[in-house]
């Protein structure tokens, strides 16, 4: 495995790993790596799967096992297989956890 670049955001929560995906055949990686940016303020539900390339603004819960392949703005409940907009005007407070 190798790190694939990625930026999360301040008061965010990941637990999960980055993977990339090589093939000696053909001498490298066989999907190319793509930053993902998670921004401040989001939660990512154990076991949710985020694509490279995509932007999640800030504000935004994943829920657990979701697969985000696209991008997505503020105050949002993401959910799915592909993940979707389940919620909207969504905000989370620490220290209800």
């Amino acid at each position: 495995l190798q790190p694939v670049p990625g930026i999360v955001g301040k008061q965010g929560f990941y637990k999960g790993w980055l993977i990339s995906i090589e093939n000696d055949s053909v001498g490298g990686r066989i999907n190319h790596a793509k930053s993902i940016f998670i921004g401040n303020h989001c939660w990512i539900g154990e076991g949710a799967k985020i694509l490279k390339g995509v932007r999640l603004e800030g504000d935004i819960i994943v829920s657990s096992g979701a697969i985000v392949t696209k991008s997505f703005s503020n105050y949002l409940l993401i959910g799915g297989v592909p993940g979707k907009v389940l919620k909207t005007n969504v905000t989370w407070d620490k220290k209800r956890l």
